[in-house]
């Protein structure tokens, strides 16, 4: 009798080393670090069961028993899975948003950050943020509205320069044939170098209406000066608002934002413009400028050529 208790009470234990052993590799498929007491649970089980009881008739009981074990253990891991993201050492989904020449597009992280993605420019931010800090990377030029969080600082990661809020709204233009700009609207914004030793590294702090610049050549961030903002972000509302700006610099913002190429003499590239458009067409902006320039503008082999006096 006790030879046959014995094997009875192995074909449970086979049966539960079975379950156990597809639950912890369901575990593994699911990316969770998670390990099964056997012995303990075994101990467990069998001390529940008086020698009485301890019978075939009971065998498809613990059977059942264990196959609900067995699905609210994995159903367990599922709900900690979502629950918790990515176990640990496990990468980010990693998202990218892409803007061709001629276009401007907003997007909202999730967050709630607002973000305005100039024309040719690329935004790379994860799924979901974790962790510490609020990271995303940019090449172009974006506007951003940060929402508040004193707990996660919001970083930008640009060509050798990083941004960093807790809430506010600001513009950076990091092109890469550019140097830096950063632009601060409301709040406060941190800009320091991308250096492993803090001690090269620079860092400059921008209150509202003010700038900074990053010359590539020198390897060097500008002290804080004082801008008119609204020129330089009018952009996100689709504006063109100029005060005495370089027609080289406005030639080539228009090149940018209608996909166009644009041809000007060299006698006229260092005229300063000041003008003011509401979401002009590309035909009504190139007339203004002729008009300011004294000149005209033509079509001619896919490139727009803009003449006129001397300024």
């Amino acid at each position: 009798m006790e030879k046959d208790k014995s094997k009875q009470i192995e074909a449970i234990e086979s049966k539960l080393d079975a379950y156990f052993d597809e639950a912890q590799k369901d575990s593994f498929r699911l990316d969770i670090k998670t390990t099964f007491e056997h012995d303990k649970v075994y101990s467990n089980i069998l001390d529940s069961i008086d020698n009485k009881t301890r019978n075939r008739k009971y065998l498809k009981l613990f059977r059942v028993a264990a196959s609900v074990l067995l699905f609210g253990a994995v159903c367990f891991l599922i709900y900690r899975q979502q629950d918790n993201g990515p176990a640990t050492g496990q990468p980010l989904a990693m998202l990218e948003k892409k803007v061709g020449r001629g276009k401007i597009v907003s997007l909202t992280l999730v967050d709630g950050t607002i973000v305005y993605l100039n024309a040719d420019s690329r935004l790379r931010y994860p799924e979901k943020f974790v962790g510490n800090t609020r990271e995303v990377s940019l090449s172009g030029e974006a506007f951003f509205k940060v929402a508040h969080d004193k707990s996660k600082p919001f970083i930008i990661h640009t060509d050798k320069l990083n941004t960093q809020v807790l809430g506010t709204s600001f513009n950076i233009s990091a092109y890469s044939n550019e140097n830096i700009s950063v632009t601060v609207v409301t709040g406060k914004v941190s800009v320091y170098q991308k250096k492993h030793d803090k001690a090269l590294r620079q860092t400059r702090i921008l209150l509202p209406n003010h700038q900074v610049l990053f010359d590539k050549r020198s390897d060097s961030i500008s002290n804080p000066y004082p801008v008119d903002v609204n020129e330089l972000v009018a952009w996100h509302e689709r504006k063109i608002l100029y005060k005495s700006r370089r027609l080289a610099e406005v030639a080539a913002e228009i090149e940018r934002g209608y996909d166009v190429k644009i041809q000007i003499p060299r006698h006229l590239k260092d005229c300063r413009i000041t003008a003011e458009l509401n979401n002009p067409s590309l035909d009504k902006l190139l007339k203004v400028l002729s008009r300011l320039i004294d000149g005209r503008y033509e079509y001619k082999n896919g490139i727009y050529i803009l003449s006129g006096k001397s300024c």
